[in-house]
């Protein structure tokens, strides 16, 4: 988690700020790491979330023009003005030495929803609605209700959805025809050629832990028969 100025909220969301300043005690974040970024240190709510693209020290003095631009579209002086503001304890004639964070903001989806890539066989993994013990589609069953593709369960004479990418009601499969579908591949670093090759799936991260709360569910029930 990453605290951020509300002034902030929409530079940071329309790609203008990807750079922040830091007086930390010890390195924080990782390239490569996934932060939430809030407004408020308690809140349960975050307005986006931010892939670390770079980390390195520097004394605050040393911020360049372009660094100023990417903290938020400031000049340099415009920038160590703002940081006085944000920052009187430690004012910038100090000179305090600075973790800088450059980052990459995921981009929104909408209603405050994000995304996250990945195969097919990779979300069936940790989805709480898959269901293995069946003979249906090769053991690759959906116990979701709003699953879009079924057939009849020979053994038990119901019917079972199949976990199928164009069927899964969790998640969009990628496809090489959508615009946007290639930006999301630049952003997660996928090759798009590989979409022929392989089912991968959009999934909301907003659904994450919805996810993980019905496996833990589906865990514990099972508990309960297990002799």
């Amino acid at each position: 988690m990453i605290l951020f100025k509300p002034e902030h909220v929409s530079l940071i969301r329309k790609g203008i700020k990807t750079e922040t300043r830091r007086i930390w005690k010890k390195q924080r974040a990782n390239v490569g790491s996934e932060h939430k970024a809030k407004t408020e240190m308690l809140s349960k709510e975050y307005f986006a979330l931010l892939k670390i693209t770079a980390v390195y020290q520097e004394h605050l003095l040393n911020i360049t023009e372009e660094g100023a631009q990417r903290s938020g579209g400031y000049t340099r002086k415009e920038y160590l003005e703002k940081w006085n503001e944000i920052n009187p304890k430690t004012p910038a004639y100090t000179n305090p030495l600075v973790y800088v964070v450059q980052f990459k903001c995921l981009p929104d989806l909408g209603e405050g929803r994000f995304f996250k890539i990945m195969t097919l066989d990779e979300l069936s993994l940790f989805c709480g609605y898959f269901n293995y013990e069946t003979n249906v589609n090769y053991g690759y069953g959906c116990d979701h209700q709003e699953c879009d593709d079924y057939e009849l369960d020979e053994e038990t004479g119901k019917k079972q959805g199949m976990c199928m990418s164009f069927a899964c009601p969790l998640a969009n499969r990628l496809t090489e025809d959508e615009p946007d579908d290639l930006r999301y591949c630049e952003y997660e670093g996928i090759d798009p050629d590989e979409l022929g090759h392989e089912d991968y799936m959009l999934v909301w991260r907003n659904l994450d832990e919805n996810l993980e709360r019905r496996q833990r569910e589906k865990d514990l029930s099972k508990k309960k028969v297990e002799p």
